[in-house]
């Protein structure tokens, strides 16, 4: 009875002999040179049997087998194992799912196997049957083979069990993927294979991830923590490696992030409540200076409004409307500012804004003995920022520095402003203890905190927000000298 029959083998001569062989029998005959053609064939063809090799590039054998005997339109085909690596690999044919298995040597002497396997394969499969491995006796291992081999089973299980999830893609489909992958993208390994990584996700992200998949540089490249995405409950960062001289071939890392996310969310908020004790001190001031001048005004303009000219009337409703400017932008720094809200980047003054935000926490830095000095260059006017974050990342950054002031007899802190480019430098600096050459490479770790009481997220959380604006931080410390922060913003609307 004719058959179809599927063939895969990465040994073109291989392919030949049993096309030969099999079309002389009277079978139908499909090849495939790797396992990952093997599933676009068995994708429009339903074979009655495969022969297929153990050792293959892209997808091994015992792998594509896995894969091939979840589908369901393959649960009754018949498998065939066809390997000179059994011998070596103590290979254990039922574990993968395949029906039969046969040493491979020379091609004259595994034609009996060949006959034995498809008559029995007429009698359908035997799942519980036990598959003894045919021709093995005429087989011997082979040292090097053995090696190999298992050097490639430990490197297998360091794979599986890393906590990050690892998959190869084949022009954007999968051909290996780890437990940890699976299981972040809900998918058993078997099901995964062959299938285009970007269809995985929703329409928004499958557009984000075909773009970085897309990206011709060999550089590896990220959607990075702050632009994680959510899948199955799971927060996820995707990190892409080009394989060097192999273009079609991509490396992905998938890291969960999610207790990450919920550790910096609390450090966040408990960062802005140690915070806001520098806000209330400066809002219990600064509340007064335009009330009183908004009562003022308000109360000559009520005795004199019949009497003043209209030019008159209008300075003094310009006055208020600034006074009240004022305080509207105290409430504001009052809100919380949430990590995951979306960001209102706009156009900002950025003398106005420092002087706001210094007026702010000057009286409870000076109640502490400490000098603050701000110089600017008369140039600098304009940044594009989330003004609500920025305050908090200097309020974040004025707090370390007075840390980091406690034992001096002249403390001293410095704003700076220099323009770079299309770049605002502001420059936080302190003459205080400064910063360990070991400790400034930990800074930005998770964490890690030289302070008592100190979560070791403060910088962290700075860091996140900042690359959230397009902008960065350096911070440049010299033990027992002072320690200066630079943080730079663009000065050119983001596109």
């Amino acid at each position: 009875m004719q058959k179809k029959i599927l063939v895969v083998d990465d040994h073109p001569a291989t392919l030949k002999l049993m096309t030969h062989f099999l079309e002389n029998e009277g079978h139908q005959v499909y090849t495939a040179l790797d396992g990952f053609a093997a599933l676009e064939i068995v994708g429009a063809v339903t074979p009655d049997i495969i022969f297929m090799d153990l050792i293959m590039p892209k997808i091994s054998g015992d792998i594509l087998c896995k894969a091939l005997r979840n589908m369901p339109n393959l649960m009754d085909c018949y498998i065939v194992i066809i390997s000179a690596a059994v011998v070596e690999n103590e290979f254990d044919v039922a574990k993968i799912g395949a029906d039969a298995c046969i040493s491979k040597g020379p091609f004259a002497e595994i034609i009996p196997y060949l006959h034995k396997v498809i008559g029995e394969s007429d009698s359908g499969r035997k799942p519980d049957k036990q598959k003894p491995i045919l021709r093995l006796e005429d087989t011997f291992p082979r040292r090097i083979t053995k090696e190999l081999l298992s050097q490639n089973f430990h490197l297998k299980t360091i794979l599986e069990s890393m906590s990050e999830g690892i998959l190869e893609l084949y022009r954007q489909r999968i051909i290996y993927s780890n437990a940890a992958a699976a299981k972040f993208l809900g998918s058993a390994t078997e099901k995964l294979l062959g299938v285009y990584f970007a269809d995985l996700f929703n329409q928004d992200m499958k557009l984000r991830i075909e773009a970085i998949l897309n990206s011709p540089t060999e550089r590896p490249l990220e959607i990075n923590d702050n632009n994680s995405f959510e899948l199955h409950g799971k927060h996820l960062m995707i990190r892409k490696h080009q394989l060097i001289g192999e273009p079609s071939s991509t490396i992905v890392i998938i890291e969960d992030v999610t207790e990450r996310k919920r550790m910096e969310s609390i450090a966040a908020a408990t960062n802005l409540m140690d915070n806001f004790g520098y806000i209330f001190l400066g809002i219990r001031h600064e509340l007064a200076n335009p009330l009183n001048s908004i009562k003022m005004a308000l109360t000559v303009l009520k005795r004199n409004l019949a009497a003043y000219p209209l030019e008159t009337i209008k300075e003094f409703v310009d006055r208020t409307l600034i006074e009240t400017s004022r305080i509207e932008y105290l409430l504001k720094s009052l809100k919380t500012f949430n990590m995951y809200e979306s960001l209102q980047i706009k156009k900002t003054r950025l003398d106005h804004f420092l002087d706001n935000f210094i007026s702010l926490v000057i009286e409870d830095f000076e109640n502490k003995g400490i000098e603050i000095k701000k110089t600017e260059a008369p140039d600098i006017k304009w940044i594009y920022t989330d003004t609500r974050a920025l305050h908090q990342v200097l309020l974040n950054l004025m707090a370390n520095a007075a840390d980091a002031l406690g034992n001096r007899i002249d403390p001293m802190i410095r704003i700076h402003m220099h323009e770079v480019n299309d770049q605002i430098e502001i420059q936080v600096e302190d003459n205080g203890c400064g910063i360990s050459e070991e400790e400034q490479e930990n800074l930005f770790k998770p964490f890690f905190t030289s302070k008592h009481q100190g979560t070791g997220l403060g910088l962290v959380i700075v860091k996140k927000m900042l690359a959230r604006m397009n902008s960065t931080i350096h911070i440049k410390s010299r033990q027992n000298i002072g320690t200066t922060v630079t943080v730079s913003i663009p000065t050119i609307a983001p596109k």
